[in-house]
């Protein structure tokens, strides 16, 4: 025991200014020695160091809970492909075994295509390529495939085939002129009756086709009627224009196709047609 200048009764173990920390209770939280023993921090209590690391746990749960919300509105559904378009597939014909089946004469309104006009006053035959029907044609060509704008617009779509139409060899050639357009532009073929009123002469279209039953053989067959379609694609192997009053080339009967040019070019025009079988 001694006295200080205060005059307070002070022990001696009581003289230095040491802060003994407890170890125990503060693991893991003691801070770092001090040269200065007198302003040594305390450490925090556990109480406190746990406060903020509940608020961390809380707020994880809380966004974990905001994170697995299910969506509202339904089922997620994945986005939908964008679909190719696909490749445009090339024209092709029907085989020989099917052509006969889709080659029936067939009733259509007139339309676009190629029309064949006689004209009287000009002693010439053309070609009148038209988006609407033209007046006094005689034949009309319907395209399968799609024509080039110029077609219809280089010359107002007027091809001249022949001025010489009082020629029945050169009239009767102008027709199978116009029908081997049928090659470039896959068409059929429509028979108009505009003979009399335009004062063309009449005619026969003759065809000489395939036969199913038989490889290798052709029969005649006719364009017979006014107002309907036919087929110069499937099977045809050639064609023929003569006078309506030729009876050279018998309908429906077998024929080679070096007879019928023969009996077609006697008294009209005939030419061996491109085979555009599939």
């Amino acid at each position: 025991m001694f006295w200080c200048c205060c005059g307070s009764e002070r022990d001696a173990t009581s003289s230095a200014e040491i802060v003994h920390v407890p170890v125990e209770s503060h693991k893991g939280n003691v801070a770092p020695p001090s040269d200065d023993v007198t302003t040594a921090t305390p450490p925090q209590s556990i109480g406190n160091s746990a406060g903020p690391r509940g608020s961390v746990a809380e707020n994880k749960t809380e966004n974990a809970g905001i994170e697995r919300a299910p969506i509202k509105g339904g089922v997620f559904k994945p986005p939908q492909k964008r679909e190719e378009v696909p490749a445009p597939v090339p024209m092709t014909l029907p085989k020989s075994d099917k052509a006969r089946r889709t080659s029936v004469p067939q009733e259509a309104d007139l339309s676009s295509g190629a029309y064949l006009v006689y004209e009287k006053d000009t002693n010439s035959v053309y070609v009148q390529w038209s988006r609407v029907p033209v007046d006094g044609a005689l034949a009309w060509l319907k395209p399968l495939v799609q024509v080039p704008g110029h077609k219809y617009n280089v010359n107002k779509g007027k091809e001249i085939i022949t001025k010489q139409a009082n020629d029945p060899e050169k009239y009767f050639r102008a027709w199978v002129t116009f029908l081997k357009i049928t090659r470039e532009f896959p068409s059929k073929c429509m028979l108009l009756e505009n003979f009399e009123a335009t004062g063309a002469p009449q005619v026969r279209v003759i065809m000489l086709e395939f036969s199913l039953d038989s490889a290798g053989k052709t029969f005649t067959t006719e364009m017979s009627s006014y107002g309907l379609l036919y087929d110069l694609l499937k099977n045809v192997k050639a064609v023929a224009v003569v006078p309506s009053a030729s009876t050279l080339i018998p309908i429906g009967e077998q024929m080679d196709s070096k007879v019928f040019i023969q009996r077609g070019s006697g008294e009209g025009a005939a030419e061996l047609l491109e085979s555009l079988n599939a």
